[in-house]
């Protein structure tokens, strides 16, 4: 994603359907887990991966990214004052109404990511070749 590194977690987690801090320490755990069956000498067993969610970063256009990079980072209008130009700044500060980052998530489009069907193309076979003709070669 092309997304500024101020934006917030809540937001981050909330596109990409997860949230980071529980997947690292579930991760830990489970790595603590095999380390303490290496050093008995037992048997390790498979790491236990949550189970994949619907990807809904699959509908957010660039777009969204630059809107986002916009209300994360600093007013250039009030640039000694180091305001950052979210949703609400820009209307308090400037009379100009934007709507909020998390409303055009949540209003806009998680409900299409949500109701969006995944298109399941089935691969097709490869075919064998068949037969013993030898190419570039004359019998």
């Amino acid at each position: 994603m092309m997304i500024d590194i101020k934006t917030s977690n809540s937001l981050v987690n909330e596109m990409i359907n997860s949230d980071l801090q529980l997947t690292a320490s579930i991760l830990v755990e489970e790595c603590k887990l095999q380390w303490e069956d290496r050093k008995n000498h037992r048997d390790l067993k498979p790491k236990k991966w949550p189970r994949k969610k619907l990807n809904l970063l699959r509908v957010v256009p660039n777009k969204l990214c630059e809107i986002i990079n916009f209300q994360s980072k600093w007013c250039v209008k009030c640039l000694p004052n180091k305001d950052i130009c979210s949703s609400l700044h820009l209307k308090n500060k400037h009379g100009i109404i934007v709507k909020d980052i998390l409303k055009i998530w949540e209003e806009d489009l998680c409900p299409i990511a949500k109701t969006r069907r995944k298109k399941r193309i089935k691969p097709q076979p490869k075919k064998k070749i068949t037969g013993t003709k030898s190419w570039g070669k004359d019998t």
